[in-house]
């Protein structure tokens, strides 16, 4: 509602429910951005501040939530790492082992060996 208001757009209460059940997922930035393109499409139309729920309710199926993107790409990459593509960088015996170092020459070189 706040972000229906900040672009002077009305819509029906039983109608701004249904946003909000279809948008629990999404961030506030995320509702602004919908709404801002709505709006800027009925500007462009000829039309400033008719917004068609229509298209509201189409560019919340257009544009789902990042977290769900998120999840989605974390989801792959963990299967790829289980399917062994990724290994540790250290090795699995080096836990309790302290780094060995020396100076060479004012370097510092560092061994988990």
């Amino acid at each position: 509602k706040v972000q229906l208001e900040h672009y002077l757009i009305q819509l029906e209460s039983e109608f701004i429910q249904l946003l909000a059940e279809r948008s629990v997922a999404y961030t506030g930035a995320e509702i602004r951005n919908i709404v801002k393109e709505s709006a800027t499409e009925a500007f462009a139309n000829g039309h400033p501040r008719l917004v068609s729920s229509d298209r509201l309710l189409t560019l919340l199926d257009l544009k789902p939530p990042q977290f769900r993107h998120d999840t989605e790409e974390l989801e792959a990459l963990r299967k790829w790492a289980a399917l062994g593509g990724a290994e540790f960088a250290a090795p699995s015996d080096s836990s309790n082992t302290p780094p060995v170092t020396s100076d060479s020459n004012s370097l510092r070189e560092v061994s988990w060996y």
